[in-house]
């Protein structure tokens, strides 16, 4: 059956869609993890990754510059 078929590959889209979003998730509460243990290399080796799977993606961004301003931060401390 023709509509039975749309309405399978309907909910294998959604469910992949799904499963990215969790995948995503998850990624950025690693990167969450490693910024709060001021672990910002890690943090931006995550999310520089994550961005290349997650191109469109405005939390990887923001959370990737969030990251990068911390390292900086933290950098200018110990140069002081």
């Amino acid at each position: 059956n023709s509509e039975a078929r749309q309405l399978v590959d309907k909910l294998q889209q959604e469910l992949g869609e799904r499963q990215q979003q969790l995948e995503m998730q998850r990624i950025l509460g690693e990167a969450r993890n490693a910024m709060m243990r001021r672990g910002y290399a890690e943090a931006i080796a995550t999310l520089v990754a994550a961005r290349e799977r997650f191109p469109h993606s405005r939390e990887v961004e923001e959370l990737l510059a969030q990251a990068q301003a911390g390292q900086r931060e933290r950098e200018h401390q110990v140069a002081e």
